[in-house]
């Protein structure tokens, strides 16, 4: 039903994971044809099975469209392998625990070995045979592919799998700005122009504001929304945890995932970065590198545009504060794009606006901010180019 995700749901579930041997059956029939660079479609399958004579042993033809109709999203394939294999994986240490037990009572085993023969039941148990891979294309096919992601989201701003980081002072509105960002991307709207664009699927992450304050600022942002054809709420998500996340820590990440892929977003906005991990006296490269592995793996797997809130460090007395990540260098090169917000002093722009900065160039050329963001009106934020500034829509 999805076969862009049969190459990640391979790597994460292969077909012994199931524990009925109809859904075992169908899994390598699936395998198999996508080996051989054929459709592994539900026609396909049944006709694959039919001709083995397998069919019956699943449950024929009709068992097949009950699968397909039990699948709420098949967009998420990734994320109920995952499921597979987990329980997979329990069922496989559950076996090697009884093992376990079993020798450990037998009158003639030493401690030695049962702890050996406990040590190899659970690297059995645990072992996974290596995914297939996939074949590199040559220069002029790659050329022309039909690549899954690449559309733009907030065009001239954020494309799919694109990221931003975002820093600015406390207190600036740089937390405002991003669920501006989520609410009119939803709605159809550009962030910056307010022109029409796609409307878009898009979650708010916030991890440190208390939750009632998030809810006053998303109740002003939503009566403006409502004020435009053809909004949707179901377009637009929030999810609050004000004491922040661990992703050095599984369940957490776990956690994050699965509300992001319960979404399917394609643009996320989330911050602060500083809540997204627990500095437990590690250096900031090793505080920042599982944080950003999270959010490559949300974008391979979604294909989501993510927009990053962090923090700038404390500049010298007199000097104009830097607006550029703090603790790890590995921020300085992991985004697409890297803005830096700065007030403006003496403008003529209403208070409380903004300079746009960058602390790294654009990867992409057709990606163009303003040049300041100014305080407006009925958006809280409106973006300001200079004159005769092209922003490419495609």
């Amino acid at each position: 039903m999805a076969p862009a995700v049969i190459p990640e749901v391979l790597a994460l579930c292969r077909p012994d994971d199931f524990f009925r041997p109809a859904h075992v059956i169908i899994m390598e029939a699936v395998e198999r044809q996508h080996a051989a660079g054929l459709p592994a479609d539900p026609v396909a399958i049944a006709n694959v099975l039919t001709a083995t004579g397998e069919i019956a042993r699943v449950g024929g033809a009709p068992y097949l469209h009950t699968l397909i109709a039990s699948v709420p999203a098949p967009v998420n394939g990734v994320y109920y392998a995952g499921i597979v294999a987990d329980l997979s994986l329990r069922r496989r240490v559950e076996v090697a625990g009884t093992r376990i037990v079993q020798r450990a009572q037998a009158q003639d085993a030493s401690v030695a070995d049962i702890l050996a023969m406990a040590e190899q039941c659970l690297a059995e148990a645990t072992e996974r045979h290596e995914p297939p891979g996939a074949d590199a294309m040559n220069i002029a096919d790659f050329t022309v592919a039909d690549l899954p992601f690449g559309d733009p989201v907030i065009p001239g701003v954020l494309y799919e799998q694109n990221r931003v980081v975002l820093v600015a002072a406390e207190g600036s509105g740089k937390s405002e700005l991003g669920m501006q960002a989520a609410v009119m991307t939803a709605a159809g709207l550009h962030v910056f122009t307010a022109e029409r664009i796609d409307p878009q699927v898009s979650l708010v992450i916030d991890l440190e504001n208390p939750t009632v304050n998030i809810q006053r600022r998303a109740a002003r942002l939503l009566a403006q929304a409502e004020r435009i054809y053809g909004w949707d709420p179901a377009r637009c998500h929030v999810w609050s945890r004000p004491e922040g996340l661990d992703l050095h820590d599984a369940s957490d990440a776990r956690l994050l995932m699965s509300v992001i892929t319960r979404v399917n977003p394609r643009l996320i906005v989330a911050g602060p970065v500083k809540k997204m991990a627990l500095n437990r006296g590690e250096s900031g490269e090793q505080l920042a590198t599982p944080v950003t592995s999270f959010w490559d793996k949300v974008r391979g797997r979604l294909g989501s545009a993510v927009w990053l809130e962090h923090h700038a460090p404390f500049g010298a007395a007199g000097r104009e504060r830097e607006m550029r990540p703090m603790n790890s260098a590995l921020w300085m090169s992991w985004p697409e794009s890297g803005i830096g917000l700065y007030p403006l002093q003496g403008d003529a722009e209403p208070p409380g606006s903004l300079r746009v900065g960058t602390f790294r160039q654009h990867r992409e050329d057709r990606v163009v901010w303003p040049a300041k963001l100014r305080r407006s009106s009925p958006w809280p934020w409106a973006g300001v180019y200079p004159e005769g500034t092209f922003t490419q829509r495609g």
